[in-house]
């Protein structure tokens, strides 16, 4: 795929490792929406989305990424990075 250029593709193999192949074109899905929770960082990886927890931030990040209190360890809820 060139910048640019949209790539035709019919399996994820056809596409670069940063892309998945969805309807026939090499596609970029944390584009198309985030697919992580909140507090959460999408990136893909090996055509397939993979979500990280912000710094500063723990959990699932599927789900929910939650604030970590540097000073005592603690969960700091109700904080977001949005």
């Amino acid at each position: 795929c060139l910048p640019g250029v949209e790539c035709k593709c019919s399996t994820d193999k056809n596409c670069p490792e940063h892309l998945a192949c969805v309807n026939g074109i090499c596609t970029d899905l944390c584009s198309l929406g985030t697919k992580c929770g909140k507090n959460a960082i999408c990136s893909m990886q090996n055509n397939k989305v993979q979500c990280s927890c912000a710094p500063g931030f723990t959990g699932d990040a599927f789900q929910f990424c939650t604030q970590i209190d540097v000073i005592s360890g603690e969960f700091i809820f109700n904080n977001s990075i949005d």
